[in-house]
């Protein structure tokens, strides 16, 4: 790629900061980065329930948007999230929380595939289908959609780097015109941890900034949605050894009928009743998945609705607008400049050999980092015998997330050509 303009986006910067060789092996191998093959599940799901919000978003602005819209645009993302999975595979080590065995060994193998694949297109479903009753209208009320997922660019410097973002969607407030950045976030457990990070995390303060230099207007703070997996805490069947997702908009608990008795479903094995006292469900109940009961999705979610709203609505954490602080914009503006182009400096060095690769990009492994919270993508490049010929060891030439890189190093391709 040519060296005249440094592309950045929050990815890479990310993975600089986890691992300089992460990001050597990501991004800057030959020019571009190589990713595995395999694919990693979180990610791949955290993409397509994207995909999904994102075009939801796209009709409640164009004022399209109708349930059966809505079933023909998640039959075709999740049609195309299977086929994926099915062409490259899963890579369950790169899934974050999966139970391990005694050995390291991952508990959810490829044998689980057509399992994993229900269980995830089940939720995927259910929770956006979820959301656009639960918080859409939220949105709809107070907010105009200005657009959506749009690619959005900022130059720092004197132009020498060209940071890129696409936030899912801009928001303008009815209320008093106020600005703001709407992200949508997949997360197992919103728990302390996840909630305390926003605040002071990259992300908010990076996504205002490209939309405050292309309109010339203060964005008022940026806006975390999530959409809450579950842990991977549900062992099924039980005594397997497998884990996954213990989702309510996946599973349900349900005792079978016994003519003339009909089946009856709970979403809850333990709950405190008006008494105040702690309940919980007797003998012949059972953990079922959604996808193998003759409700199915909708008949669940409906079920949910009539009778634990609350436990729907808690499936969604939205937290209030994040602002940062002038001296945290710039002092992010600095770093990164000057980051970008060391890092830049660097692989020029190591490519002309006058800088070794532990020199310029060395290996981050204190503290598990390579296996901690689940194992590094190019664990096998640095700890293996992959180094010596990736594209035949599981890894295949980096896709450009954003058409301006893409541009670019279709360029550089064609001047070396």
């Amino acid at each position: 790629m040519s060296n005249s303009l440094i592309v950045a986006d929050r990815s890479r910067i990310e993975t600089w900061e986890f691992c300089p060789r992460a990001r050597w092996w990501g991004y800057e191998w030959e020019g571009i980065g190589i990713t595995r093959t395999q694919l990693s599940i979180d990610l791949e799901v955290g993409i397509t329930t994207h995909e999904i919000l994102h075009k939801i978003m796209a009709m409640a602005k164009a004022n399209t948007f109708t349930e059966a819209e809505l079933v023909r645009v998640q039959q075709f993302e999740l049609a195309s999230f299977e086929t994926k999975i099915r062409q490259r595979g899963l890579a369950m080590e790169l899934a974050s929380g999966w139970e391990q065995q005694e050995d390291g060994t991952i508990a959810v193998q490829e044998g689980n595939l057509e399992f994993i694949i229900k269980l995830y297109r089940t939720w995927m479903q259910a929770s956006t289908t979820a959301w656009t009753a639960v918080r859409l209208p939220h949105y709809i009320q107070n907010y105009e959609i200005v657009n959506c997922e749009i690619e959005e660019e900022l130059y720092l410097g004197e132009g020498e780097v060209l940071f890129m973002s696409r936030p899912d969607a801009l928001l303008k407030r009815y209320a008093d015109g106020e600005l703001f950045v709407l992200n949508f976030k997949t997360v197992g457990e919103a728990n302390k941890w996840w909630l305390d990070q926003w605040p002071i995390d990259m992300q908010t303060l990076t996504e205002n900034l490209p939309v405050e230099a292309r309109l010339g207007q203060k964005v008022s703070g940026v806006i975390i949605e999530g959409l809450v997996k579950g842990g991977k805490k549900l062992q099924y069947p039980p005594g397997s050894g497998s884990w996954y997702i213990n989702s309510p908009l996946a599973w349900m608990w349900k005792k079978d009928s016994a003519p003339p008795f009909p089946a009856e479903y709970a979403c809850r094995y333990e709950w405190t009743g008006d008494d105040g006292k702690g309940h919980r469900l007797g003998k012949g109940w059972h953990k079922q998945p959604v996808w193998e009961d003759e409700l199915g999705v909708q008949g669940w979610l409906n079920w949910l609705h009539e009778n634990d709203p609350e436990l729907l609505r808690s499936q969604f954490v939205d937290l209030p607008p994040i602002l940062r602080s002038d001296y945290a914009v710039e002092s992010w503006q600095r770093k990164t400049l000057a980051q970008e182009v060391s890092i830049r400096d660097r692989r020029e060095a190591v490519n002309y050999g006058t800088l070794s690769l532990d020199a310029g990009f060395p290996m981050h492994t204190a503290k598990g980092n390579c296996v901690r919270p689940s194992t590094c993508e190019f664990y096998k490049m640095c700890h293996g015998t992959a180094a010596t010929d990736p594209l035949d060891n599981g890894y295949q030439v980096r896709v450009p997330n954003h058409p301006q890189e893409a541009q670019l190093v279709q360029i550089a391709t064609q001047e070396d050509q």
